[in-house]
């Protein structure tokens, strides 16, 4: 496995562990002067799929700006989330699910 990293539009690293031989093909990809489009189609294709999972998990796209690690484990985050069939969120919850099940409801959290 190889390291690559990328930056976001915010300048925020992010390590990407790679398979080799994917690593050497976007190097040779990079040096024939494709960065800018390389940048550009990864972007957009790991935003779709944190998209994709955000739907799948019901999470809502901005949890991430609020996220807190769980008082209960201590190892997840609270997002966030809504029920199912719900727009809006109505409760956050721990990331780590089923195995924490501490949650609490958006109403006791803005008070």
């Amino acid at each position: 496995m190889s390291n690559s990293k990328y930056k976001n539009q915010a300048n925020k690293n992010i390590t990407v562990t790679l398979p080799k031989d994917v690593a050497e093909r976007l190097l040779l990809l990079r040096k024939l002067g494709c960065r800018s489009e390389l940048f550009t189609a990864i972007q957009n294709h790991l935003e779709a799929i944190v998209s994709m999972y955000e739907t799948h998990s019901n999470v809502n796209q901005h949890s991430w700006k609020t996220a807190k690690v769980c008082p209960e484990c201590k190892n997840g985050v609270l997002l966030e989330k809504a029920r199912k069939g719900d727009v809006k969120p109505s409760f956050i919850s721990c990331s780590t699910f089923p195995t924490c099940r501490h949650s609490e409801s958006l109403k006791k959290v803005e008070k």
